[in-house]
């Protein structure tokens, strides 16, 4: 994370990573396709989607991902679904690679849940 984030993060810290694409500079050369805000927990949370090419080991890759990051107990909590599609599979891109594993990521975002939540 940014040297600037730190406990507590506030609703204000989030909305300033999503504005400024955070997930781009993770990911270098990644370009947003989409990104919001929601509620997760009852806390604020954010959302980004993208794209990017990549090269590891001599293998070029096109990958596509999707972060969510979110306030828990004044801490930034983020969570990330990648994939990656490679020469090998090129009969489907990335983004369908995603669209097709979509489903299970929102069953994963729906688990979500935090210990001691309830204890509050």
């Amino acid at each position: 994370m940014p040297s600037w984030v730190q406990s507590p993060v506030t609703a204000k810290d989030l909305e300033y990573i999503r504005q400024t694409r955070f997930w781009e500079a993770v990911a270098g050369g990644a370009k947003t396709l989409d990104s919001g805000t929601v509620r997760l927990l009852g806390q604020p949370a954010i959302w980004g989607e993208y794209t990017w090419k990549a090269n590891q080991a001599g293998i070029d890759m096109e990958l596509h991902g999707f972060d969510l990051m979110f306030i828990y107990d004044s801490r930034l909590v983020g969570i990330s679904f990648h994939n990656a599609v490679m020469p090998l599979n090129s009969n489907e891109t990335a983004q369908q690679r995603f669209e097709r594993y979509a489903p299970l990521f929102q069953l994963m975002i729906s688990s979500i849940d935090v210990f001691n939540r309830y204890e509050k």
